[in-house]
Protein backbone atom coordinates (compact mmCIF):
# COMPACT_ATOMS: atom_id res chain seq x y z
CA UNK A 1 0.00 0.00 0.00
CA UNK A 2 2.83 2.37 0.85
CA UNK A 3 4.54 1.52 -2.41
CA UNK A 4 1.39 2.38 -4.36
CA UNK A 5 1.11 5.75 -2.66
CA UNK A 6 4.73 6.59 -3.44
CA UNK A 7 4.31 5.64 -7.07
CA UNK A 8 1.15 7.70 -7.36
CA UNK A 9 2.84 10.73 -5.76
CA UNK A 10 5.77 10.47 -8.13
CA UNK A 11 3.45 10.24 -11.10
CA UNK A 12 1.58 13.37 -10.03
CA UNK A 13 4.81 15.30 -9.57
CA UNK A 14 6.07 14.30 -12.98
CA UNK A 15 2.83 15.51 -14.50
CA UNK A 16 2.55 18.76 -12.56
CA UNK A 17 6.13 19.97 -12.82
CA UNK A 18 6.18 20.61 -16.61
CA UNK A 19 2.85 22.43 -16.33
CA UNK A 20 3.95 24.70 -13.52
CA UNK A 21 7.59 25.24 -14.48
CA UNK A 22 7.18 25.10 -18.22
CA UNK A 23 9.84 26.24 -20.62
CA UNK A 24 9.22 29.73 -22.02
CA UNK A 25 8.53 28.53 -25.55
CA UNK A 26 5.49 26.59 -24.32
CA UNK A 27 3.93 29.54 -22.48
CA UNK A 28 1.03 31.80 -23.36
CA UNK A 29 2.91 35.10 -23.06
CA UNK A 30 -0.25 37.21 -22.81
CA UNK A 31 -1.83 35.06 -20.13
CA UNK A 32 -1.77 36.90 -16.79
CA UNK A 33 -2.30 33.65 -14.94
CA UNK A 34 0.86 32.27 -16.52
CA UNK A 35 2.81 35.34 -15.44
CA UNK A 36 1.45 35.11 -11.90
CA UNK A 37 2.41 31.44 -11.69
CA UNK A 38 5.93 32.20 -12.88
CA UNK A 39 6.30 34.99 -10.33
CA UNK A 40 5.27 32.55 -7.61
CA UNK A 41 7.75 30.01 -8.97
CA UNK A 42 10.59 32.48 -8.37
CA UNK A 43 10.20 31.75 -4.65
CA UNK A 44 10.52 27.97 -5.06
CA UNK A 45 13.58 26.66 -3.19
CA UNK A 46 14.91 24.84 -6.22
CA UNK A 47 17.53 26.65 -8.29
CA UNK A 48 16.50 25.19 -11.65
CA UNK A 49 12.82 25.97 -11.03
CA UNK A 50 13.34 29.59 -9.95
CA UNK A 51 15.89 30.17 -12.73
CA UNK A 52 13.54 28.80 -15.38
CA UNK A 53 10.81 31.09 -14.06
CA UNK A 54 13.08 34.12 -14.43
CA UNK A 55 14.16 33.08 -17.93
CA UNK A 56 10.54 32.60 -18.94
CA UNK A 57 9.52 36.02 -17.63
CA UNK A 58 12.44 37.63 -19.45
CA UNK A 59 11.26 36.00 -22.68
CA UNK A 60 7.72 37.22 -22.03
CA UNK A 61 9.12 40.73 -21.75
CA UNK A 62 6.82 43.77 -21.82
CA UNK A 63 3.58 42.06 -20.67
CA UNK A 64 5.40 40.92 -17.52
CA UNK A 65 6.78 44.34 -16.53
CA UNK A 66 3.82 45.72 -14.55
CA UNK A 67 3.18 42.46 -12.64
CA UNK A 68 6.89 42.31 -11.81
CA UNK A 69 6.91 45.91 -10.60
CA UNK A 70 3.99 45.07 -8.33
CA UNK A 71 5.90 42.00 -7.15
CA UNK A 72 8.67 44.27 -5.85
CA UNK A 73 6.33 44.92 -2.91
CA UNK A 74 5.64 41.23 -2.26
CA UNK A 75 6.14 40.03 1.31
CA UNK A 76 8.33 37.18 0.07
CA UNK A 77 11.94 38.36 -0.19
CA UNK A 78 12.79 35.79 -2.89
CA UNK A 79 10.01 37.16 -5.09
CA UNK A 80 11.17 40.76 -4.52
CA UNK A 81 14.78 39.80 -5.20
CA UNK A 82 14.13 37.78 -8.36
CA UNK A 83 11.55 40.28 -9.65
CA UNK A 84 14.25 42.95 -9.50
CA UNK A 85 16.73 40.75 -11.38
CA UNK A 86 14.11 39.93 -14.01
CA UNK A 87 13.18 43.58 -14.55
CA UNK A 88 16.84 44.39 -15.06
CA UNK A 89 17.16 41.78 -17.77
CA UNK A 90 13.95 42.92 -19.51
CA UNK A 91 15.29 46.49 -19.50
CA UNK A 92 12.02 48.46 -19.49
CA UNK A 93 12.43 52.08 -18.29
CA UNK A 94 9.25 51.80 -16.20
CA UNK A 95 11.27 49.71 -13.76
CA UNK A 96 13.99 52.30 -13.06
CA UNK A 97 12.22 54.33 -10.36
CA UNK A 98 10.72 51.29 -8.57
CA UNK A 99 14.16 49.66 -8.54
CA UNK A 100 15.76 52.78 -7.12
CA UNK A 101 13.13 52.81 -4.40
CA UNK A 102 13.99 49.17 -3.68
CA UNK A 103 17.50 50.25 -2.63
CA UNK A 104 15.95 51.02 0.76
CA UNK A 105 14.55 47.50 1.18
CA UNK A 106 15.07 45.95 4.63
CA UNK A 107 16.68 42.86 3.08
CA UNK A 108 20.27 43.14 1.89
CA UNK A 109 19.83 40.50 -0.83
CA UNK A 110 16.95 42.51 -2.29
CA UNK A 111 18.96 45.74 -2.22
CA UNK A 112 21.82 44.09 -4.06
CA UNK A 113 19.44 42.63 -6.65
CA UNK A 114 18.11 46.14 -7.26
CA UNK A 115 21.67 47.42 -7.81
CA UNK A 116 22.42 44.64 -10.28
CA UNK A 117 19.15 45.26 -12.13
CA UNK A 118 19.80 48.97 -12.46
CA UNK A 119 23.20 48.20 -13.96
CA UNK A 120 21.58 45.80 -16.43
CA UNK A 121 18.83 48.12 -17.66
CA UNK A 122 21.07 50.16 -19.94
CA UNK A 123 22.30 53.66 -20.68
CA UNK A 124 19.23 54.69 -22.69
CA UNK A 125 17.56 55.45 -19.36
CA UNK A 126 20.42 57.56 -18.04
CA UNK A 127 18.19 60.62 -17.66
CA UNK A 128 16.08 58.87 -15.02
CA UNK A 129 19.16 58.01 -12.96
CA UNK A 130 20.48 61.57 -13.19
CA UNK A 131 17.13 62.99 -12.07
CA UNK A 132 17.05 60.60 -9.12
CA UNK A 133 20.65 61.37 -8.12
CA UNK A 134 19.88 65.10 -8.10
CA UNK A 135 16.69 64.77 -6.08
CA UNK A 136 17.31 65.64 -2.39
CA UNK A 137 13.91 64.18 -1.49
CA UNK A 138 15.11 60.68 -2.38
CA UNK A 139 16.98 58.53 0.12
CA UNK A 140 20.72 59.09 0.25
CA UNK A 141 21.46 55.40 -0.30
CA UNK A 142 19.39 55.24 -3.49
CA UNK A 143 20.97 58.45 -4.79
CA UNK A 144 24.44 56.99 -4.22
CA UNK A 145 23.50 53.82 -6.08
CA UNK A 146 22.14 55.89 -8.98
CA UNK A 147 25.53 57.63 -9.21
CA UNK A 148 27.47 54.38 -9.06
CA UNK A 149 25.28 52.88 -11.78
CA UNK A 150 26.01 55.95 -13.94
CA UNK A 151 29.64 54.87 -13.85
CA UNK A 152 28.64 51.72 -15.71
CA UNK A 153 27.39 53.78 -18.67
CA UNK A 154 30.71 55.22 -19.75
CA UNK A 155 31.34 58.45 -21.62
CA UNK A 156 27.67 59.44 -21.87
CA UNK A 157 27.53 59.78 -18.11
CA UNK A 158 30.60 62.02 -17.77
CA UNK A 159 28.88 65.44 -18.15
CA UNK A 160 26.27 64.47 -15.57
CA UNK A 161 28.88 63.21 -13.11
CA UNK A 162 30.99 66.33 -13.56
CA UNK A 163 27.93 68.45 -12.81
CA UNK A 164 27.24 66.40 -9.69
CA UNK A 165 30.82 66.87 -8.56
CA UNK A 166 30.94 70.62 -9.12
CA UNK A 167 27.42 71.96 -8.63
CA UNK A 168 25.40 69.61 -6.42
CA UNK A 169 24.42 70.94 -3.00
CA UNK A 170 25.11 67.52 -1.47
CA UNK A 171 28.75 67.55 -2.58
CA UNK A 172 30.18 66.21 0.68
CA UNK A 173 27.82 63.24 0.85
CA UNK A 174 27.99 62.24 -2.82
CA UNK A 175 31.52 63.15 -3.95
CA UNK A 176 32.99 59.73 -3.11
CA UNK A 177 30.53 57.93 -5.37
CA UNK A 178 30.97 60.52 -8.15
CA UNK A 179 34.75 60.16 -8.02
CA UNK A 180 34.50 56.39 -8.10
CA UNK A 181 32.25 56.45 -11.17
CA UNK A 182 34.49 58.92 -13.01
CA UNK A 183 37.54 56.79 -12.22
CA UNK A 184 35.73 53.71 -13.50
CA UNK A 185 34.92 55.48 -16.79
CA UNK A 186 38.56 56.47 -17.16
CA UNK A 187 40.04 58.37 -20.10
CA UNK A 188 36.83 60.09 -21.32
CA UNK A 189 36.60 61.78 -17.90
CA UNK A 190 40.16 63.17 -17.88
CA UNK A 191 39.67 66.45 -19.80
CA UNK A 192 36.47 67.42 -17.94
CA UNK A 193 38.24 66.72 -14.64
CA UNK A 194 41.23 68.83 -15.68
CA UNK A 195 38.84 71.72 -16.34
CA UNK A 196 37.57 71.38 -12.76
CA UNK A 197 41.07 72.25 -11.54
CA UNK A 198 40.19 75.84 -12.49
CA UNK A 199 37.33 75.88 -9.96
CA UNK A 200 37.41 78.42 -7.15
CA UNK A 201 36.17 75.75 -4.74
CA UNK A 202 39.10 73.87 -3.12
CA UNK A 203 36.82 70.91 -2.33
CA UNK A 204 35.86 70.54 -5.99
CA UNK A 205 39.52 70.79 -7.02
CA UNK A 206 40.48 68.22 -4.39
CA UNK A 207 37.97 65.69 -5.67
CA UNK A 208 39.04 66.29 -9.27
CA UNK A 209 42.68 65.72 -8.30
CA UNK A 210 41.86 62.46 -6.53
CA UNK A 211 39.81 61.23 -9.49
CA UNK A 212 42.63 62.08 -11.90
CA UNK A 213 45.02 60.14 -9.68
CA UNK A 214 42.65 57.18 -9.70
CA UNK A 215 42.49 57.20 -13.49
CA UNK A 216 46.28 57.49 -13.78
CA UNK A 217 46.43 59.18 -17.19
CA UNK A 218 49.84 60.84 -17.67
CA UNK A 219 48.33 63.78 -19.54
CA UNK A 220 47.01 64.98 -16.17
CA UNK A 221 50.52 65.50 -14.75
CA UNK A 222 51.08 68.95 -16.26
CA UNK A 223 47.73 70.40 -15.11
CA UNK A 224 48.27 68.86 -11.68
CA UNK A 225 51.72 70.47 -11.52
CA UNK A 226 50.05 73.89 -11.73
CA UNK A 227 48.00 72.97 -8.67
CA UNK A 228 51.24 72.62 -6.70
CA UNK A 229 51.13 76.41 -6.31
CA UNK A 230 47.48 76.56 -5.26
CA UNK A 231 46.64 78.76 -2.28
CA UNK A 232 45.02 75.78 -0.55
CA UNK A 233 47.44 73.55 1.34
CA UNK A 234 45.08 70.59 0.89
CA UNK A 235 45.02 71.08 -2.87
CA UNK A 236 48.83 71.40 -3.01
CA UNK A 237 49.37 68.23 -0.99
CA UNK A 238 46.85 66.24 -3.01
CA UNK A 239 48.37 67.43 -6.27
CA UNK A 240 51.82 66.30 -5.13
CA UNK A 241 50.71 62.85 -3.95
CA UNK A 242 48.61 62.16 -7.04
CA UNK A 243 51.34 63.25 -9.43
CA UNK A 244 53.53 60.67 -7.70
CA UNK A 245 50.80 58.05 -8.07
CA UNK A 246 50.64 58.64 -11.81
CA UNK A 247 54.43 58.81 -12.26
CA UNK A 248 54.90 55.59 -10.31
CA UNK A 249 52.39 53.85 -12.56
CA UNK A 250 50.09 53.12 -9.65
CA UNK A 251 48.06 50.28 -11.10
CA UNK A 252 45.53 49.43 -8.43
CA UNK A 253 42.72 49.67 -10.97
CA UNK A 254 44.61 47.53 -13.52
CA UNK A 255 43.66 43.92 -14.06
CA UNK A 256 44.07 40.92 -16.33
CA UNK A 257 41.08 38.66 -16.83
CA UNK A 258 40.94 34.95 -17.69
CA UNK A 259 37.89 32.80 -18.37
CA UNK A 260 34.27 33.91 -18.40
CA UNK A 261 31.74 34.63 -15.66
CA UNK A 262 28.42 32.88 -16.41
CA UNK A 263 25.11 34.72 -16.60
CA UNK A 264 23.10 34.46 -13.39
CA UNK A 265 19.31 34.55 -13.59
CA UNK A 266 18.70 34.30 -9.86
CA UNK A 267 20.63 34.98 -6.69
CA UNK A 268 20.48 31.28 -5.87
CA UNK A 269 22.36 30.56 -9.11
CA UNK A 270 25.01 33.07 -8.10
CA UNK A 271 25.33 31.53 -4.63
CA UNK A 272 25.62 28.04 -6.11
CA UNK A 273 28.39 29.27 -8.40
CA UNK A 274 30.09 31.05 -5.50
CA UNK A 275 30.09 27.78 -3.54
CA UNK A 276 31.87 26.09 -6.46
CA UNK A 277 34.48 28.85 -6.50
CA UNK A 278 35.05 28.29 -2.79
CA UNK A 279 35.77 24.62 -3.49
CA UNK A 280 38.22 25.55 -6.25
CA UNK A 281 40.04 28.08 -4.07
CA UNK A 282 40.17 25.69 -1.12
CA UNK A 283 41.61 22.79 -3.11
CA UNK A 284 44.20 25.11 -4.68
CA UNK A 285 45.60 26.32 -1.37
CA UNK A 286 48.66 24.07 -1.14
CA UNK A 287 49.81 24.81 -4.69
CA UNK A 288 49.25 28.55 -4.21
CA UNK A 289 51.50 28.76 -1.13
CA UNK A 290 54.69 29.35 -3.11
CA UNK A 291 53.18 32.38 -4.86
CA UNK A 292 52.19 34.15 -1.62
CA UNK A 293 54.31 36.95 -0.14
CA UNK A 294 57.09 37.07 0.88
CA UNK A 295 58.19 34.18 -1.35
CA UNK A 296 55.97 35.35 -4.20
CA UNK A 297 54.12 38.41 -5.43
CA UNK A 298 50.54 37.47 -4.54
CA UNK A 299 49.19 39.31 -1.50
CA UNK A 300 45.64 37.94 -1.66
CA UNK A 301 43.36 35.53 -3.41
CA UNK A 302 39.79 34.44 -2.90
CA UNK A 303 36.26 34.29 -4.26
CA UNK A 304 34.56 37.40 -5.54
CA UNK A 305 30.82 37.85 -5.41
CA UNK A 306 31.08 39.06 -9.00
CA UNK A 307 31.56 35.43 -9.96
CA UNK A 308 35.30 35.15 -10.44
CA UNK A 309 38.36 34.17 -8.43
CA UNK A 310 40.28 37.31 -7.49
CA UNK A 311 44.09 37.30 -7.24
CA UNK A 312 45.81 40.39 -5.82
CA UNK A 313 49.33 40.99 -7.13
CA UNK A 314 51.81 43.52 -5.78
CA UNK A 315 52.26 46.26 -8.38
CA UNK A 316 55.70 46.52 -9.99
CA UNK A 317 56.67 43.08 -8.67
CA UNK A 318 57.70 41.78 -12.07
CA UNK A 319 54.78 39.40 -12.53
CA UNK A 320 54.45 38.48 -16.19
CA UNK A 321 51.97 36.61 -18.36
CA UNK A 322 53.82 33.33 -17.91
CA UNK A 323 53.44 33.47 -14.12
CA UNK A 324 49.77 34.41 -14.37
CA UNK A 325 49.26 31.45 -16.71
CA UNK A 326 50.85 29.18 -14.08
CA UNK A 327 48.50 30.44 -11.39
CA UNK A 328 45.49 30.23 -13.67
CA UNK A 329 46.33 26.62 -14.55
CA UNK A 330 46.17 25.73 -10.83
CA UNK A 331 42.63 27.05 -10.49
CA UNK A 332 41.60 25.70 -13.88
CA UNK A 333 42.75 22.17 -13.01
CA UNK A 334 40.71 22.09 -9.80
CA UNK A 335 37.75 23.66 -11.59
CA UNK A 336 37.74 20.88 -14.17
CA UNK A 337 37.75 18.34 -11.36
CA UNK A 338 34.25 19.54 -10.42
CA UNK A 339 33.08 19.94 -14.01
CA UNK A 340 33.75 23.65 -14.59
CA UNK A 341 35.47 24.73 -17.79
CA UNK A 342 37.05 28.13 -18.45
CA UNK A 343 36.89 29.21 -14.79
CA UNK A 344 37.00 33.03 -14.50
CA UNK A 345 40.04 34.46 -12.70
CA UNK A 346 40.77 38.17 -12.31
CA UNK A 347 44.33 39.30 -11.55
CA UNK A 348 44.35 42.74 -9.88
CA UNK A 349 47.39 44.90 -9.18
CA UNK A 350 47.77 46.92 -5.99
CA UNK A 351 50.39 48.73 -3.95
CA UNK A 352 51.13 47.21 -0.56
CA UNK A 353 53.76 48.50 1.84
CA UNK A 354 55.51 45.95 4.04
CA UNK A 355 55.23 46.72 7.73
CA UNK A 356 52.36 49.14 7.20
CA UNK A 357 49.60 47.09 5.64
CA UNK A 358 50.33 43.79 7.41
CA UNK A 359 51.49 43.48 10.99
CA UNK A 360 51.54 39.72 11.49
CA UNK A 361 53.88 37.12 10.07
CA UNK A 362 51.13 34.86 8.94
CA UNK A 363 47.58 36.09 8.43
CA UNK A 364 45.19 33.39 7.31
CA UNK A 365 41.47 33.21 6.55
CA UNK A 366 38.71 35.80 6.41
CA UNK A 367 40.93 38.84 5.89
CA UNK A 368 39.57 42.01 4.33
CA UNK A 369 41.57 44.13 1.89
CA UNK A 370 40.69 47.69 0.93
CA UNK A 371 42.33 50.29 -1.26
CA UNK A 372 42.30 53.68 0.42
CA UNK A 373 42.24 57.14 -1.17
CA UNK A 374 46.03 57.15 -1.45
CA UNK A 375 45.98 53.97 -3.50
CA UNK A 376 47.52 51.73 -0.84
CA UNK A 377 46.17 48.30 -0.02
CA UNK A 378 45.35 47.86 3.66
CA UNK A 379 44.59 44.40 5.01
CA UNK A 380 42.47 43.92 8.12
CA UNK A 381 42.26 40.68 10.07
CA UNK A 382 38.96 39.51 11.52
CA UNK A 383 40.10 41.00 14.84
CA UNK A 384 40.60 44.42 13.28
CA UNK A 385 37.50 44.84 11.10
CA UNK A 386 34.23 43.21 10.21
CA UNK A 387 31.11 43.71 8.12
CA UNK A 388 27.94 44.60 10.00
CA UNK A 389 24.49 43.23 9.11
CA UNK A 390 23.98 46.10 6.68
CA UNK A 391 27.14 45.21 4.76
CA UNK A 392 29.17 48.17 6.06
CA UNK A 393 32.87 47.84 6.84
CA UNK A 394 33.45 48.54 10.55
CA UNK A 395 36.99 49.23 11.76
CA UNK A 396 37.28 48.01 15.36
CA UNK A 397 38.28 50.85 17.65
CA UNK A 398 37.09 53.42 15.13
CA UNK A 399 33.83 55.10 16.05
CA UNK A 400 32.91 55.72 12.43
CA UNK A 401 31.69 53.08 10.04
CA UNK A 402 33.12 52.83 6.54
CA UNK A 403 29.87 52.57 4.63
CA UNK A 404 30.92 50.18 1.95
CA UNK A 405 28.49 47.67 0.55
CA UNK A 406 31.32 45.21 0.44
CA UNK A 407 30.15 42.01 1.99
CA UNK A 408 30.50 38.70 0.25
CA UNK A 409 27.28 39.88 -1.43
CA UNK A 410 29.27 42.65 -3.09
CA UNK A 411 28.67 43.65 -6.66
CA UNK A 412 31.69 44.70 -8.31
CA UNK A 413 31.89 48.18 -9.40
CA UNK A 414 29.37 48.95 -6.76
CA UNK A 415 31.64 50.30 -4.03
CA UNK A 416 32.22 53.83 -2.85
CA UNK A 417 35.21 55.80 -1.57
CA UNK A 418 37.31 52.69 -0.94
CA UNK A 419 37.41 49.69 -3.25
CA UNK A 420 36.84 46.39 -1.50
CA UNK A 421 38.87 43.73 -3.30
CA UNK A 422 38.42 40.00 -3.25
CA UNK A 423 39.57 38.62 0.03
CA UNK A 424 36.29 36.88 0.62
CA UNK A 425 35.98 33.81 2.82
CA UNK A 426 39.02 31.67 2.02
CA UNK A 427 41.41 34.45 1.03
CA UNK A 428 44.98 34.38 2.32
CA UNK A 429 47.73 36.95 2.79
CA UNK A 430 51.19 36.82 4.35
CA UNK A 431 53.72 39.39 5.35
Amino acid sequence: MIIKVLILTTAVLIFVTPMTYADAKNLDFENKTTIEILIEDMAVQNVSVSSNAVRSLVDIGEPAVEPLIQALENNNLDIRENSAITLGKIGDKRAVEPLLNLIDDECQEVRIAAEIALGDIGEEHIDLLVTHANNPDKSLSSRKIAIIVLGEYGEKAVPHLIELLSENDDYFTLSGEVRYSLAKIGEPAVDPLIKLLESDDPDVKSSAIKALGDIGDECAIEPLSKALNDESELVRNLAKSNIERIENHNAHFSYVSYGKVPTFYTEDERQEWFSNLEIIVGTSETEMDKYIRPEGSVYSYGCSYDGHISVGIVADSGVNESLMNEIYDIFDQHAQEIGIENVPVLFEYGDIEAGEAIDEEDIVDRNIAVINDDGNVIIYTEDEAYFDKEGNLVIIGNETTQEENGTNKQTPGFTSIMLIIGLLLSARSRK
